[in-house]
């Protein structure tokens, strides 16, 4: 699968959330994790970090993946397949031991944490 197909698909990934964020996380031997809402401050006038309820994401190779938390059970990913996650996800862990670094590529939406709250 290309990588223009992999964008395509992260594109077409769009759940109407008021909040959305991209990125495109390298993967190799050591975890590297990735707040939610990150890359917004820098690229859009959407500056805030926000929970995912809608999650996306496609990697180059098998790829294990952890969220939330650092000690969360690890995930394989396979290699150009479209993963859908429905939950909340405020940090994505990517990593690749044991062999060259290859590309997660990641489409969140979601709303602010507070708006996800039971009302009073």
């Amino acid at each position: 699968m290309s990588e223009d197909t992999k964008l395509e698909i992260i594109r077409i990934s769009n759940w109407d959330f008021p909040y959305w964020d991209y990125a495109a996380l390298t993967a190799g031997a050591a975890e590297s994790g990735y707040v939610v809402g990150s890359n917004n401050a820098a690229t859009r006038a959407i500056t805030k970090l926000f929970v995912s309820k809608e999650t996306c994401i496609i990697c180059d190779a098998d790829t294990l993946v952890r969220f939330n938390d650092a000690r969360s059970v690890q995930e394989t990913l396979l290699a150009n397949v479209a993963y859908h996650f429905r939950t909340n996800i405020e940090v994505v862990y990517v990593q690749r031991p044991g062999a060259q670094d290859t590309h997660a590529y990641c489409y969140f939406e979601g709303i602010e944490p507070q708006e996800g709250r039971a009302p009073r």
